[in-house]
């Protein structure tokens, strides 16, 4: 089992999340909504109004470091950062390094900073 965690995530942070999930499923295609496709369920949040005041920032940035806080999981726009920082942490490849060759054949060319990375997640202190 993983670690246990006191951090709670309230209604808020959870409806947020859901509402991404339901995006990444069932949005329409991005070149058919005015907004990036994972926001598209922000339309219909029932705690969107308070996203989009003037004085608040959007609530999602909160929910997404909470929850990678609590899972260990590197919840990031993947433009930021390579595909090896943002998936490989708290990833089945730390307990089974070898797994990464099933990989290769998907990123071909971002295997070796793929591997590069597990290497040194694998021996940080």
């Amino acid at each position: 089992m993983g670690k246990e965690t006191t951090e709670k995530l309230p209604d808020k942070e959870l409806h947020c999340i859901a509402r991404m999930l339901q995006s990444a499923w069932r949005a329409p295609g991005q070149e058919t909504i005015p907004t990036y496709r994972m926001f598209y369920g922000c339309w219909y949040c029932k705690y969107s109004h308070e996203c989009k005041m003037p004085s608040g920032r959007m609530h999602y940035r909160k929910a997404m470091d909470k929850l990678g806080r609590v899972t260990g999981v590197n919840i990031c726009p993947v433009c930021d950062k390579g595909l090896g920082s943002t998936f490989l942490p708290a990833s089945v490849f730390i307990k089974h390094p070898e797994e990464l060759k099933y990989l290769e054949k998907y990123h071909p060319e971002e295997y070796q900073s793929l591997q590069k990375c597990l290497d040194q997640l694998l021996h940080s202190p």
